[in-house]
């Protein structure tokens, strides 16, 4: 940490009309500037763009009298084009200064303030101090003086709690009744007490004491603070109103938000690091995010940053006709089960770019379309180490459709699933590394459309497009077994249909597989791997088989042999039987 540095005093103005003191040597923009005023206990107004500091001002003594002194403190956060502030005419007299100060932090440079008085006649004053929450503060010490003094004067500033305590400018005027003011820093190393702070003011000329009344102020200044890396919610409300947050500001593009268990409305447009609903490192889990009608959420923190915790995390319920948008990576829950990182609760649209994946609990799904709605997922979902924690899953009779490519993951589990309803996926789909750990499934009585290639995975049942129960799967491009015997690249297993415009083509394992009690099995045409491997399971209708094209062709690169009737007449070569 780095302790802000004093960069200049101005020159003086004094007089008994209105003055101008001068901007310090060497100030720059984002510097903090002090401007010190001494009066006759006489009060002046701050100047344009100026703000009075806390526990200024300090006063005593009657006004304009020759025992009366107050000292007014304003402070500004230089801004380019600046130009010297007019102090308007208090009364008796005026005195005044600018100190600058580098390394502060803009929005909140005084961190700390406190003031004393002395009121009563006398050579040295003391000022009560303050205790520092943060490390390396610059303190800065100013007092004012009542007498009207000929001679210069002098005045030492002592702080034992404080080091490298250091004068900086000490004036004194004789303009109407006078008065001396001193300016001095030391350094607060480390959190805590500073103590008190003396003012002893001699005669410079000859040493001799200088007693009257004083006035004082010690003002704590600390370097520029980073802004918090997480804010949190405090209250239930709307995602632009300062008052909902821990900070009391929206938050920004580069901080990690969590909803604290409260509900954030996301009623404009905005973009944060990640939306959480997992404990942070003061929130506790719990609340979530709701989008409101055409709002788009972005958030930039990379993988799985729209994070799921006791609760979900975003959830859209617009209706028909209306839609959000969700820039990020849903992730489904680690700790509790069916906690989605989105979801969709209505008959509206949720659009959604990232890559949706499951959590570590069970059916905590990235995406969750949950009614007759439609989600729209551009990005590549991934299945999550939970218990049928898809990546994506739709679960009533709206549609879910995928733009992205989708392999399963080394454990069990799905990349997309469709309990209900239908979509269209845009993209090629692989089985995974892990038993039973499919590409996608069609568990329903919809239709799931694939514009790509399937192609099984490596290990047992790694299927890369399973079709279930009642519902359909059409693949416009070619299926490919993996390199598992039964990781089909795609498998109907229902009672539903399966379509594969493509070629069936087999590796270890069979391109299609098709079940017997299938309403229809078709491809247009199949290829067998190494070895004649069978290419087909099961009821299988081929879409074209005329006398030059049989659809099937061996490892040698033959013509198979099909009778016209679809009877059981084929090469033993193929172990397939042909029903029509």
């Amino acid at each position: 940490m780095t302790v802000p540095a004093f960069v200049a005093s101005g020159v003086e103005a004094s007089g008994v009309g209105d003055i101008t003191p001068a901007l310090p040597a060497g100030w720059a923009a984002g510097h903090l500037l002090l401007l010190a005023v001494e009066t006759a206990n006489q009060a002046v107004s701050a100047p344009a763009g100026w703000t009075e500091t806390t526990n200024s001002p300090q006063s005593t003594g009657t006004a304009g009298g020759t025992s009366a002194t107050r000292l007014h403190v304003f402070q500004r956060i230089a801004q380019s084009g600046d130009t010297a502030p007019t102090v308007a005419d208090s009364g008796d007299h005026q005195v005044a200064w600018i100190t600058a100060f580098s390394g502060i932090d803009a929005t909140t440079p005084v961190l700390h303030s406190a003031g004393s008085v002395l009121s009563s006649a006398g050579q040295t004053g003391t000022a009560t101090g303050f205790t520092t929450t943060v490390a390396d503060c610059l303190i800065v010490m100013i007092g004012t003086h009542a007498e009207d003094l000929n001679d210069d004067a002098a005045c030492a500033v002592a702080n034992a709690n404080l080091t490298s305590v250091t004068l900086r400018k000490t004036f004194n005027s004789t303009a109407g009744n006078g008065g001396c003011m001193v300016v001095a820093t030391g350094v607060r190393a480390a959190a805590g007490a500073i103590g008190s702070t003396t003012f002893e003011w001699t005669n410079n000329a000859d040493g001799q004491p200088i007693s009257n009344v004083q006035a004082m102020l010690i003002l704590a200044l600390q370097e520029t603070v980073a802004a918090p890396t997480q804010v949190y919610a405090v209250a239930s409300g709307n995602s632009n109103a300062g008052a909902t947050w821990s900070t009391g500001s929206v938050p920004t593009s580069t901080q990690d938000v969590f909803a604290n268990g409260f509900t954030v409305t996301v009623n404009a447009s905005t973009e944060w690091k990640s939306a959480n609903t997992t404990a942070g490192t003061t929130a506790v889990a719990g609340g979530g995010f709701t989008l409101s009608n055409g709002v788009t959420l972005t958030l930039n923190g990379g993988s799985g940053n729209a994070t799921a915790g006791s609760t979900t995390c975003i959830t859209y319920s617009g209706t028909s006709g209306n839609s959000a948008t969700l820039i990020g990576n849903p992730v489904g829950s680690a700790t509790t089960g069916s906690r989605y990182g989105a979801t969709n609760t209505s008959s509206g649209t949720l659009n959604i770019t990232g890559n949706p994946t499951g959590g570590a609990a069970a059916s905590a799904f990235g995406v969750l379309n949950n009614s007759t709605g439609t989600v729209n997922v551009t990005g590549n979902p991934a299945a999550g180490a939970g218990s049928a924690a898809s990546g994506t899953r739709n679960a009533s009779t709206g549609n879910l459709n995928i733009t992205g490519s989708m392999t399963a993951p080394s454990s069990s589990g799905m990349a997309a699933y469709w309990a209900a309803g239908g979509g269209t996926v845009t993209g090629n789909i692989t089985g995974g590394s892990g038993s039973s750990s499919s590409g996608l499934q069609n568990a329903g009585s919809g239709t799931v459309n694939v514009i790509g290639n399937v192609t099984g995975g490596s290990a047992a049942s790694a299927v890369g497009a399973l079709n279930s129960a009642s519902g359909t799967i059409t693949v416009s491009g070619n299926s490919t077994g993996g390199s598992n015997a039964t990781a089909y690249g795609t498998s109907n297993t229902g009672t539903g249909t399966l379509t594969v415009a493509g070629k069936a083509i087999s590796a270890t394992a069979p391109g299609i597989n098709g079940a017997t009690t299938a309403t229809l099995t078709s491809v247009g045409a199949a290829e067998t791997g190494a070895d004649c491997i069978a290419p087909l399971n099961g009821k299988v209708v081929f879409a074209s088989l005329t006398a030059a094209t049989y659809g099937i062709r061996n490892a040698a690169a033959t013509l198979g042999t099909l009778t016209a009737s679809g009877g059981s007449g084929v090469s033993l070569a193929f172990r397939q039987k042909v029903i029509s």
